[in-house]
């Protein structure tokens, strides 16, 4: 859908707003900003003009799209979404929105980069792009995420600029992790990295044999090498296990398969011991705890959040109505 709203009062550009003025206070070093955006997540909602950036007739496909579901995407999680009912128009749809979004986000990550600049910060200044998960738009025809950890849903974004850095572009392709970002941030400021902290300094070019990722406590894991990739299931009739070289878009499931065997029990091996040993336990959040005095911290209120799900039904059901 695109958004009733103006672009003035969208949430990219209001974050966007809030980011900038935040920075236009800066003087020298010893500055913090955490930028969070809301978008490219679902609902696709880019307000105009972006909404009109990408005719969907035009958009390719991206490669993984299949004509319909896979067996094993109806089965895991019940299937999370009716990916069955999605039409190739309907993905194509979401695409052109989706990437609307997108395009809004780089636009003011751009304004917020000029403003570095303009102030004389961005050369001393570390900037790290990242994102929390992807979508599958498309990818074994499902969209959004909730299904397995398929690569469009892991592989995001994740781009740093350092502090005095004169040459970009260069590549990775070392097996990283969003918990890499704290070390790598504390280290670049001269500040102590927690033993308890997990995480590399990409700086060092984190060299790892395995990464690990849970879906739910219990629910699902992956353990993904360079070169193949373990879903592990509580229902172990929804594992798989893909050779990612030959089969890029993991649609050729080799769990059962005598060949494997070996390979997929050493990495449960691992996976058990990461579970066991090195797994971050989940952050306590108390909600008795005070809560800083700043412009952007806003005041405890038990009953907001069931406010803004209510309103926010109300409008849903609003919009869809016949």
């Amino acid at each position: 859908l695109e958004s009733d709203l103006d672009e003035a009062h969208h949430s990219t550009t209001w974050i966007a707003e809030q980011a900038m003025d935040e920075v236009q206070t800066w003087r020298g070093g010893g500055h913090l900003l955490m930028a969070s955006f809301i978008k490219p997540h679902h609902p696709f909602d880019p307000p105009a003009p972006w909404s009109q950036m990408y005719d969907p007739q035009a958009l390719e496909l991206l490669p993984g799209y299949t004509a319909e579901p896979l067996p094993q995407d109806l089965t895991y999680n019940r299937g999370y979404f009716p990916y069955d009912e999605m039409t190739e128009s309907k993905i194509r749809r979401a695409m052109a929105y989706y990437y609307a979004t997108i395009s809004q986000i780089d636009h003011h990550v751009g304004r917020m980069t000029s403003l570095l600049k303009a102030k004389g910060l961005y050369d001393n200044t570390l900037i790290l792009y990242n994102s929390d998960h992807g979508d599958y738009m498309g990818y074994h025809h499902l969209l959004l995420k909730g299904n397995h950890m398929y690569e469009p849903l892991i592989r995001v974004p994740l781009v740093v600029k350092y502090p005095g850095q004169l040459q970009g572009g260069s590549v990775s392709d070392a097996l990283v992790n969003t918990i890499d970002c704290a070390p790598t941030l504390l280290t670049q400021a001269g500040c102590d990295v927690p033993a308890v902290m997990p995480g590399l300094d990409l700086a060092v070019s984190p060299q790892r044999a395995l990464l690990f990722a849970e879906s739910g406590r219990g629910r699902g894991y992956m353990v993904r090498s360079q070169t193949h990739k373990l879903l592990f299931c509580s229902d172990d009739t929804n594992s798989q296990y893909f050779d990612l070289t030959s089969d890029p878009y993991e649609q050729q499931n080799l769990y059962r398969d005598p060949d494997h065997q070996g390979d997929i029990a050493s990495m449960k091996i691992a996976l058990a011991s990461w579970a066991l040993f090195d797994a971050p336990y989940p952050v306590h959040a108390d909600e008795a705890a005070p809560i800083i005095s700043a412009a952007n911290a806003q005041p405890s209120n038990a009953g907001h959040r069931e406010e803004i799900y209510a309103y926010f039904a109300a409008k849903m059901k609003e919009k869809l109505a016949p």
